[in-house]
């Protein structure tokens, strides 16, 4: 088990020791449907971008709590949500499209509450699996208490057993 900020520096090849995910997130357009985009890493020095999605609401029945996407070699990203009153929120995906044109990986993610994301990389890496210590159901994001929040949340640093992944590019 290791933590999802380690992940984020694995090679190509420790990604491929993982299994494959049996259906493929690129060609799948509901594979993320429902899941809560929570959090979101950008690292301009490495042209690296990760978002972490809570998975226990998605539609998609595969195994694991938790999603890492990990595209590399950005070349565009762009995030648009509107104003929030309350400062906790989870994004929920309710409508994705990813394709690849001219050697690029493409990602857009439309959101509820009102939010959307654009990514256009040379590489995406997805990875499923589980983050230790969480309940069955993700917390309340506007009723629950902070420390409610915390506990029952993926962070970078939570512990993280990855079961399989999905790679376009490399």
């Amino acid at each position: 088990m290791i933590s999802l900020s380690h992940m984020l520096t694995w090679t190509d090849e420790r990604f491929r020791s993982l299994e494959r995910i049996d259906s493929s997130p690129f060609e799948d357009e509901s594979f993320l449907q429902e899941a809560q985009f929570t959090l979101l890493q950008m690292n301009s020095s490495l042209g690296q971008l990760a978002i972490l999605f809570e998975m226990r609401q998605a539609l998609n029945v595969l195994p694991g709590n938790t999603c890492v996407l990990i595209a590399r070699g950005i070349y565009e990203f762009h995030w648009e949500a509107e104003t929030r009153l309350n400062d906790r929120v989870a994004h929920s995906v309710v409508g994705m499209k990813m394709d690849h044109q001219e050697g690029l990986f493409r990602i857009q993610l439309q959101c509820f509450p009102n939010a959307f994301l654009f990514a256009r990389s040379l590489s995406a890496t997805f990875v499923l699996g589980d983050a230790q210590g969480l309940s069955a159901a993700p917390p309340d994001y506007v009723d629950s208490s902070p420390e409610r929040i915390a506990r029952d949340t993926a962070g970078w640093e939570s512990r993280f057993d990855p079961h399989s992944f999905a790679q376009f590019g490399s």
